[in-house]
C-alpha cells in the first residue's frame, strides 16, 4: 500500500526582513528542501524576494517549484532508467541505496528523497 501522498503546506512570513524566517517558514523549507544546499538557496530566495515584494509565501513556493522543476527536468534526462525507477519507488515508501542518487543529493543517506520538492516533482512530471 502506498502512503498518501502529503498535502502541501502554506507557508507564512513574518511581517518583517528584520526575522525572515519564523519557525513555520523554518519547517518548510526543511520540508521541501531537505538539506540540498541549491534547492535550500532557491527556496530561500524565493521566500525572501515574497517578503521583500509583500507577496504570500504560497506565491513563493509556486515560483520554487517551477523553477525546481525545470531543474529536475534537466537532471531527469541524465538519469539511467534504473536510477529513474528507483526515484520513482520512493513515492511508494521504498528506500534505495544507490550510490549515484545518494552522490547527486537526490537522496538521503537513509535513502529517502531529499525533500518534498522531489516527491511532488516525480508525482506530476514523469
Amino acid at each position: 500500500m502506498s502512503p498518501s501522498p502529503k498535502p502541501r503546506q502554506s507557508v507564512s512570513l513574518p511581517d518583517s526582513c528584520a526575522d525572515p524566517f519564523n519557525e513555520t517558514t523554518a519547517s518548510v523549507i526543511r520540508s521541501f528542501a531537505g538539506r540540498h544546499p541549491f534547492y535550500l538557496q532557491l527556496l530561500g530566495r524565493h521566500l525572501f524576494e515574497a517578503d521583500r515584494l509583500g507577496e504570500s509565501g504560497e506565491s513563493a513556493l509556486d515560483r520554487f517549484m517551477m523553477e525546481a522543476g525545470g531543474r529536475l527536468r534537466e537532471l531527469w534526462k541524465t538519469l539511467t532508467s534504473s536510477e529513474q525507477q528507483q526515484l520513482h519507488d520512493l513515492r511508494r515508501g521504498k528506500r534505495t541505496q544507490l550510490r549515484t542518487l545518494r552522490m547527486r543529493g537526490l537522496v538521503t543517506s537513509d535513502g529517502v528523497a531529499f525533500g518534498e520538492v522531489l516527491l511532488q516533482w516525480l508525482k506530476e512530471y514523469p
